[in-house]
């Protein structure tokens, strides 16, 4: 079966595709600084280091590393962290 003109072809996985590659483009963490005091954290994947100075976070593709005075985690979900303490500095490392 042939084409004829001015007939258009349909693309396999067109907009499905798309769909699919902007999730994939999407960053799959968030970060809220809430003041000096307070650091919500969502979609880490785990604890790398946890001291009272400095905290670091796996994130997807990622690592966070939070500095500062007094670190605690306050409230901790499979997903997400609320981190309080005089926060200095935060670093993301690739």
């Amino acid at each position: 079966m042939g084409w004829k003109r001015g007939e258009t072809r349909r693309k396999r996985g067109g907009p499905q595709k798309l769909a699919g590659l902007t999730e994939a483009l999407q960053p799959q963490f968030q970060l809220q600084l809430l003041g000096p005091g307070q650091l919500v954290v969502e979609g880490y994947r785990g604890i790398l280091e946890y001291q009272p100075d400095q905290i670091r976070l796996a994130l997807p593709g990622r690592m966070l590393q939070v500095q500062g005075e007094s670190l605690t985690m306050k409230c901790m979900t499979g997903e997400s962290m609320i981190l309080e303490g005089r926060i200095t500095g935060l670093n993301l490392v690739e």
